[in-house]
């Protein structure tokens, strides 16, 4: 796992909130990514309770490296909004030079364990290209799922966010990182190939999430990555990664 400060974070808090006027996100059919800046006001935005995952902590963010994957399991929050509307992510280019950077995005149950669900059961993964980080400009994204009325199940869902590579087996090995020419890179590895030479990654190219202080024992959050090719739980971890989650 790779984890980076950052000297300008926003960080909000747990908490059950009416969805400002500020308004929601502009969807496409199925499922869309929509910048801040198409936000409109809604007539029945009242209706929704955005849940966040912790609040303000300056100077701290999670970097989403090849084979790094966070999970934070949400609940609906009050009693009527029971459907997932929309995710909110502040995700952003380390350094804002992202060269080989992608994160997905996914939605899942939870497995018998406790731990995320494998499948894509709930709604369908989506990529976040280099392209797409780029475009961004430091600006929140949002996934919307406006039409799909998604109940959320009893026991809760996942929102997964998982640092994807050249291939789908890449991590970040656990080992010092190599300055050249005044530049750090970390050593990249396919679990595939455990005695291939390790490539080299610029610590630059890797996209990171906003950082956030936990409040309230929920949401649990989950990793995996690097030294933890499975599941764990760390349910005495104070940072988190920011998510909005808005329930209708």
């Amino acid at each position: 796992m790779l984890f980076f400060s950052k000297c300008c974070v926003y960080l909000l808090g747990w908490h059950g909130l009416a969805v400002p006027s500020g308004g929601r996100p502009i969807a496409l059919a199925s499922l869309a990514t929509c910048h801040a800046r198409v936000w409109e006001a809604p007539a029945d935005s009242s209706q929704r309770v955005t849940v966040l995952s912790g609040r303000c902590q300056k100077g701290y963010s999670w970097a989403l490296a090849p084979g790094d994957s966070y999970a934070l399991k949400f609940l609906p929050p009050v009693t009527g909004q029971q459907a997932l509307y929309s995710v909110r992510l502040y995700l952003e280019p380390f350094g804002r030079h992202v060269a080989q950077g992608q994160v997905r995005v996914r939605i899942v149950g939870v497995a018998a364990d406790g731990s995320p669900a494998n499948d894509a059961s709930l709604l369908l993964p989506r990529l976040l290209t280099t392209q797409t980080l780029q475009v961004l400009n430091d600006q929140p994204l949002t996934l919307a799922w406006p039409t799909a009325h998604l109940l959320v199940p009893s026991n809760g869902l996942f929102v997964v966010l998982e640092g994807v590579g050249e291939y789908p087996d890449d991590y970040i090995i656990t080992s010092p990182r190599v300055v050249l020419a005044g530049k750090s890179y970390s050593h990249v590895g396919r679990r595939s190939q455990p005695d291939a030479v390790p490539r080299l990654l610029s610590t630059w190219s890797i996209p990171s999430i906003t950082g956030a202080q936990r409040t309230n024992p929920q949401p649990e959050f989950w990793m995996r990555g690097g030294d933890l090719p499975g599941w764990r739980s760390f349910p005495e971890q104070k940072r988190l990664p920011l998510i909005e989650v808005c329930f209708e």
